[in-house]
């Protein structure tokens, strides 16, 4: 009976850990995302490529002004 709750601890302290890893991990995979933008960052948003961010991702809309 004994040794039963010693083991039973020892794999609580043991999938606390691995939760613990699963968790720093996650985070740091969060923090390390970077975007790559198309072209010259000087036309990034001009009149002509305007980026929006929609469920997460950059998407890039192209609205062309009309002169009628």
């Amino acid at each position: 009976m004994r040794n039963e709750k010693e083991l039973l601890k020892q794999w609580k302290a043991d999938l606390h850990a691995i939760k613990e890893e699963k968790k720093i991990k996650k985070r740091k995979k969060k923090n390390s995302k970077k975007y790559a933008i198309s072209g010259s960052t000087a036309n990034f948003m001009n009149s002509k490529n305007v980026f929006y961010k929609k469920n997460g991702v950059w998407r890039q809309s192209n609205h062309t002004q009309r002169n009628d």
